[in-house]
């Protein structure tokens, strides 16, 4: 993996298609990202997660990875979207309810993806296919001032 200024990934983003999945992370950071003045750095790096389910109990899920992420230790929330329908991308299946959710996270980027995938597991995520319909999916959108390239 290699990190990079997350300066240099807005700048893709911004240049990105409105509908892709760069554009979309773009457009929902905005949504829940807290003003804070340029000279006063965030003391704990923010971790922006995008939330998904299309089996079962969408609300529900989405409900419980929230409180599952909000309990970690040393995690302090930061803001929250409101929930939207959308459109499975290149597969069948029905629409996604999504959301987007903010919070200080103390860790590294790599602690959050193993964490987040902790509790997509918890909830019975399974990856049968690519694109497959899911009970969670948590996507890490954003940590601190870094991008992650994977």
């Amino acid at each position: 993996m290699a990190l990079r200024p997350r300066a240099n990934a807005v700048a893709a983003v911004a240049r990105a298609p409105a509908g892709s999945r760069a554009g979309r992370a773009e457009k929902a950071r905005r949504a829940v990202a807290a003003p804070r003045p340029a000279s006063q750095p965030a003391a704990v790096p923010e971790l922006i997660v995008g939330l998904g389910a299309n089996l079962g109990d969408a609300r529900a899920a989405l409900r419980g990875a929230v409180a599952a992420l909000h309990a970690l230790p040393g995690v302090q929330p930061r803001a929250c979207s409101a929930l939207w329908r959308s459109a499975p991308v290149d597969a069948p299946g029905e629409d996604y309810l999504n959301a987007v959710v903010s919070v200080s996270y103390p860790f590294s980027a790599q602690q959050a993806l193993q964490q987040l995938q902790d509790i997509e597991q918890q909830a019975g995520r399974q990856r049968p296919y690519r694109h497959a319909p899911r009970t969670l999916d948590l996507d890490l959108l954003f940590w601190g001032d870094e991008t992650i390239d994977t």
